[in-house]
């Protein structure tokens, strides 16, 4: 080997080792997809859950793998030491009143948030009184709901659930979660993408920029959901969950990344401000 040689192959070298090295200083923390619009959070200060608990596909959707679930109410790693749940709506898709009290009963550091709806469906339910001091009712009927659980500065509004006056009376949240560490999460359960809901909201958008925003599919299939994505949410990433377990061929097609398969993970970057 001659010493240009060398000394090229030797700049290769360390080229590798900062890039991984800057990728790795990137990386805030990761997200699994647990299934349907279910996703764990993973950070140095944290661990979360939105929508981690249903059991109804409508036909359409994916549900929990067995496995997962047997994982998450053990709490198996990655599924350990969860601070908190947060549970965009009380549909069947996305929410199972008894797994949630199942799951605040044995892990006893958890936290649960969740629109009043839902909560109606778990205080209903016996030894619901044991969890009650950790369950939280988001209220947001005026200003954005704000609270502080340890590491995490929670932040929510009201967003109408896509499908119009058949759906009027759900109470769909957005959440926007944010670690001590600077990791900025959203997820917008099943909100719709007209644009009038998302006018009175806009100081809530401006205010915090996220690294990641999950939405649901149908926000990639038309301009005003495009249009939110890249204009309005003030997110560094948006990935598209709620995706049909058969995947339509319009998916491939989309300009966002999406989840679909339970397990698949994906990184959390730093914020590009």
């Amino acid at each position: 080997m001659t010493k240009n040689v060398a000394l090229f192959a030797l700049a290769c070298v360390w080229m590798s080792i900062t890039s991984f090295v800057d990728a790795h200083d990137d990386e805030k923390g990761s997200a699994r997809f647990l299934a349907n619009a279910g996703v764990l959070i993973t950070t140095d200060q944290a661990k979360f859950m939105f929508d981690p608990f249903f059991h109804n596909d409508y036909g359409r959707f994916t549900t929990v793998p067995e496995q997962t679930r047997s994982a998450i109410f053990k709490g198996t790693p990655p599924y350990n030491n969860i601070d908190a749940i947060f549970i965009t709506h009380a549909h069947e898709d996305h929410f199972n009143a008894p797994d949630a009290l199942q799951y605040l009963t044995k892990h006893k550091q958890t936290h649960l948030y969740a629109p009043k709806q839902a909560v109606v469906l778990l205080s209903d339910l016996d030894g619901f009184a044991m969890i009650e001091p950790r369950v939280h009712i988001v209220n947001t009927q005026s200003l954005p709901f704000r609270l502080q659980l340890e590491e995490l500065a929670i932040e929510a509004i009201t967003v109408a659930h896509t499908g119009g006056q058949k759906h009027a009376h759900v109470e769909n949240v957005v959440f926007r979660v944010n670690t001590n560490n600077g990791v900025a999460v959203m997820h917008f359960g099943d909100a719709d993408t007209d644009p009038k809901y998302y006018s009175v909201h806009g100081q809530f958008f401006q205010d915090m920029r996220s690294n990641t925003a999950f939405v649901p599919f149908w926000f990639a299939l038309n301009p005003d959901g495009q249009y939110l994505i890249d204009h309005v949410i003030n997110a560094d990433q948006a990935i598209a969950v709620h995706v049909p377990k058969e995947l339509p061929t319009y998916m491939q097609t989309i300009a966002i990344d999406y989840f679909h398969e339970p397990g698949e993970t994906t990184s959390i970057l730093q914020t590009s401000n």
